[in-house]
């Protein structure tokens, strides 16, 4: 019987400071991953290797750091993108808001590095013929219009860059999936759905938003940051084999009713 198997591999995570990438980079170290932290500032307190790296940045300059970094470290056997790129005009991407600086700027912090990293991880798991696995977070709402009755009593809105974001991620994967799976490499799409703030000195989300939301979930509550790592170490193991170009939902049952 084979065992989950991480023994020398090499895992990148990108945006592994973050809510769910820094319970993917534990349980990732927990099962005898070498696990990269890619990310533009370091904490003081990290348990990880650590690379220097700006996914804000045009996207010329992001191909030039990862060159450097896979001449320094290597090409890893598994990359997870679970990077949250913003700015600062997010908030007021509804209908009744969004203003064309916000919608391009906002698809090409997000939607073009996405897509972009993955094509390079890609062709460097290619050219080193390593049986690679990426997986791209996106997002239940990359494959579901978002239920505007969540918002209902809060201060917040519909996003209506979030799915064309989220969705347009979830279409590329696929493609990437169709032509590099005669390489053996594996690229899948993680989709969480909400998943509940639980890290301290960080806004928590609001109470109204928080019990409209459970009322949706066959089972009652959001996902633990936890739950969907596991998914996430599943999808970068030898486990997932046979998996390529999915949407793999991890939402509780939102998705089914």
């Amino acid at each position: 019987m084979e065992k989950l198997d991480f023994k020398n591999k090499k895992i990148f995570v990108i945006g592994g400071y973050g809510l769910i990438g820094n319970a993917v980079a534990n349980l990732l170290s927990y099962n005898g991953a070498e696990v990269f932290i890619l990310e533009q500032n370091k904490l003081k307190v990290n348990n990880f290797n650590f690379c220097k790296f700006k996914i804000t940045d045009q996207l010329s300059s992001i191909e030039k750091n990862l060159e450097k970094i896979f001449k320094t470290h290597g090409v890893p056997h598994g990359m997870i993108n679970c990077s949250y790129p913003k700015n600062k005009l997010w908030s007021k991407s509804s209908f009744k808001n969004i203003k064309p600086s916000g919608f391009n700027e906002n698809i090409d912090l997000h939607l073009k590095s996405y897509t972009w990293i993955a094509k390079l991880f890609a062709e460097k798991m290619k050219l080193k013929k390593i049986k690679g696995k990426i997986v791209q977070l996106t997002s239940i709402y990359g494959i579901l219009g978002q239920d505007l009755e969540v918002y209902k009593n809060t201060r917040m809105d519909e996003n209506i860059i979030y799915p064309l974001i989220k969705g347009g991620i979830s279409s590329f994967t696929k493609q990437l999936a169709s032509y590099f799976g005669k390489h053996q490499i594996s690229i899948n799409n993680l989709c969480p759905g909400g998943v509940l703030e639980n890290r301290k000195n960080k806004k928590k989300q609001e109470n109204n938003f928080l019990n409209n939301y459970k009322k949706k979930v066959p089972f009652k509550r959001l996902a633990k940051n936890e739950e969907i790592a596991k998914v996430a170490v599943f999808l970068l193991s030898n486990y997932s084999d046979y998996i390529t170009g999915q949407d793999i939902i991890v939402d509780g049952g939102w998705s089914i009713i």
